[in-house]
């Protein structure tokens, strides 16, 4: 019975470190593709192709950037960005404590 929940406890960390991690890489990508848009309406073609090839570089020019434009700190882009940092730290930690859940819950047979 014992490693019949041990088993059970290994998928189901498994399956929310899987899911988490996820989460965190689709919306990186959400994130990227908003910062191309971004870049493109405000400098244009160039700007939104250098954004396409450079995406955590170019998330900090353009908080920076926007800041400039928009005469504070809390802007949208610059919240989104903000949302997405916090997003990816919890969701790093429940990857961390799940995996390693899922790591030690693992017996070899």
């Amino acid at each position: 019975m014992f490693g019949f929940l041990r088993r059970v406890f290994f998928g189901m960390s498994a399956g929310i470190t899987g899911l988490a991690f996820l989460l965190i890489k689709l919306l990186g990508l959400a994130l990227h593709i908003y910062t191309i848009y971004f870049a493109y309406i405000i400098k244009g073609f160039l700007a939104a192709l250098i954004t396409f090839f450079m995406p955590f570089i170019s998330q900090i020019f353009w908080v920076f950037n926007s800041v400039g434009m928009f005469g504070k700190w809390i802007n949208p882009f610059s919240f989104y960005v903000g949302l997405y940092a916090v997003l990816a730290i919890i969701l790093w930690v429940i990857v961390i404590i799940f995996g390693a859940a899922a790591g030690a819950s693992y017996k070899d047979d």
